[in-house]
């Protein structure tokens, strides 16, 4: 994994940069990630997710023991290479998901992330670095499930 940090900007917000390689080809990579109700039983901080829309899914995250909820409305998808979204109510962030093609079944995953945190105990979790550790966790248990978890779609291929 690689660790790009950036401080907070001068609008108050922080952001971080995260990206891990992923033993599995892009389409699976993209596709599992797109799987939102599964990422609760995948990532450890997750702790639920709901699909309002198409474009819209609830998150509910545990950051150091405190419930962060908000509604992530997607704003940008290329398929296979890039998802991209904004909180439309709850805690302010945005980001995106990068999915980039390293080789037949190596995939680069990059998690970008800005947020604005609130209140005395974010502020220093983000000072600290502590959302950082948080997305490794649940990045690092993304990838251990991808790459231990039969493809749903590649079965089903095989079986017709």
């Amino acid at each position: 994994m690689t660790l790009r940090w950036k401080s907070r900007s001068p609008t108050g917000r922080f952001s971080l940069v995260r990206s891990i390689e992923i033993g599995a080809d892009v389409a699976s990579v993209f596709e599992w990630w797109g799987r939102y109700e599964e990422l609760p039983r995948i990532m450890e901080n997750v702790r639920r997710t709901k699909r309002i829309d198409e474009g819209c899914v609830l998150w509910d995250v545990d950051v150091l023991g405190h419930q962060v909820v908000w509604e992530g409305r997607i704003v940008d998808v290329v398929p296979e290479k890039l998802v991209r979204w904004e909180s439309s109510w709850g805690a302010r962030n945005s980001g995106e998901v990068r999915f980039e093609w390293l080789a037949r079944d190596r995939t680069r995953l990059t998690v970008e992330i800005e947020y604005a945190p609130r209140g005395f105990l974010e502020n220093l979790g983000a000072r600290l670095g502590l959302l950082d550790l948080h997305v490794q966790r649940d990045l690092a248990s993304f990838r251990r499930f991808v790459e231990t978890t039969p493809d749903r779609s590649a079965a089903v291929s095989a079986a017709t």
